[in-house]
């Protein structure tokens, strides 16, 4: 078990080097991280390789830099990304780990060669198209390895299981350049439901037949891998060769801790008060005239707005923050660069020495849970869309740090 049980850094211990770097961070605890990723390892066989999904900038918190760290953990075996450029991004950010390639474009098949990216086949035509590339491209004898994706439920990308035999007569028709079949998976579409395991043992039964046809066919095993991570947690019979772990290494959704209660959260975002301001009673705040006071108040404008990922649904009391250890409440519209909070009752004498105070959007005492569900939606949808103007601070213990 992972000897860090802290809870994530408070607001009042940014240093001031990242509050005047920028007007909101992100901050990435990769001791939590560490500490997630080793409890994940431990459900599961020492043989079982662990593939990380670092898709849309590994969540919104930064593909170079989480991807340099999954590679220094040495527990992470492969990564997976969506598109050809991330992979890119990744080698060029010097990470040799094997990248996954979820959705291709028939375009990137040079691209893929260049930078070693192996890419998922997800179709007939993909298929068709790759292979008709090689065919034309005399000069290569050599293409990475491919992954089949079948589609057993999810109903998004992949093979059926019905076209494993013309995706096979396809593989074997082209010989110059013969291809080599890395793994074989699926998606289960709801892995955290206990209503649903009856669809997910008839996608299992389905990913298994696949799997038979596919290998009887090639004359060699593959890489098996079907659970995310919250699969992993569920469903440790469906583990096979390989599992697949995201978001819950961030510890942020509370749907993981009844399955794995020691997740450490490693995420918070921090803003700062860049005004405070005293309006009299029934004053209106921001646009529209939304938000109103009923009492003489006093009213922070926070550095950050939807622009930066802040919904617009927590605006008017949906949606609350922490600063100088008491709960407030956002007060008027979001805007795109600033959001106004009531700071009328926070306990200080004089409200003005709040300003350039920090904020806690999300973290150790603001529930990144609670401001998804405020905001209608889920953490991940939430995190991913964190915007570019958020500076992402990694922190690690001094007698671990590295070079990132």
């Amino acid at each position: 078990m992972c000897s860090l049980h802290r809870s994530i850094l408070a607001p009042n211990e940014c240093t001031v080097s990242e509050i005047v770097t920028a007007s909101s961070i992100m901050r990435i605890d990769l001791n939590a991280m560490r500490c997630n990723l080793e409890q994940f390892c431990s459900v599961v066989a020492s043989t079982t390789k662990m593939m990380m999904i670092v898709k849309a900038s590994a969540y919104g918190v930064g593909i170079k830099k989480i991807g340099k760290w999954a590679e220094k953990t040495r527990l992470i075996d492969y990564l997976a990304v969506v598109y050809t450029a991330e992979g890119v991004e990744l080698r060029k950010a010097n990470i040799h780990l094997p990248i996954m390639i979820i959705n291709i474009d028939k375009e990137d098949f040079k691209i893929c060669q260049e930078y070693n990216l192996e890419l998922v086949i997800y179709s007939i035509s993909l298929l068709q198209q790759l292979m008709i590339w090689l065919e034309k491209n005399t000069q290569i004898c050599s293409f990475p390895s491919i992954h089949v994706k079948i589609n057993t439920g999810m109903n998004r990308l992949g093979l059926d299981i019905d076209e494993i035999p013309v995706f096979l007569n396809i593989l074997f028709k082209y010989t110059r350049c013969r291809l080599m079949v890395k793994s074989i998976y699926t998606h289960v579409a709801a892995s955290d439901d206990p209503q649903e395991d009856q669809y997910t043992a008839d996608q299992t039964r389905a990913y298994l037949s696949s799997v038979h046809i596919l290998e009887t066919g090639l004359g060699y095993t593959v890489l098996k891998h079907m659970c995310n991570s919250m699969g992993i947690l569920r469903h440790p019979n469906l583990h096979f060769d390989m599992v697949r772990v995201g978001g819950g290494l961030y510890g942020a959704a509370e749907c993981f801790l009844p399955y794995m209660s020691t997740l450490l959260p490693a995420i918070s975002m921090i803003s700062t008060v860049t005004q405070v301001r005293h309006v009299k009673k029934d004053s209106t705040i921001g646009y529209n005239r939304r938000g109103r006071v009923n009492r003489d108040s006093f009213i922070g404008i926070l550095r950050l707005g939807y622009a930066d990922g802040l919904r617009r649904q927590l605006g008017n009391g949906h949606g609350h923050v922490w600063i100088h250890d008491c709960r407030v409440s956002f007060i008027g519209s979001i805007c795109m660069d600033f959001a106004m909070i009531d700071l009328t009752d926070v306990p200080i004498d004089n409200k003005y020495e709040l300003e350039n105070e920090s904020v806690e959007i999300f973290g150790s005492h603001n529930n990144i849970e609670e401001i998804a569900r405020c905001s209608d939606t889920i953490v991940f949808d939430f995190i991913s869309t964190i915007g570019k103007r958020v500076k992402r601070v990694y922190i690690e213990d001094e007698k671990n740090k590295e070079d990132f």
